[in-house]
């Protein structure tokens, strides 16, 4: 169990940082 929510923290956090990068790129146009 510690295993796959570290592999789901970890994909909740690279899902995030693309969503702010995407975000930044949409209001800076």
């Amino acid at each position: 169990i510690d295993d796959n929510m570290e592999e789901t923290l970890s994909n909740v956090e690279g899902a995030r940082s693309a969503l702010l990068r995407h975000l930044n790129r949409v209001s800076s146009n």
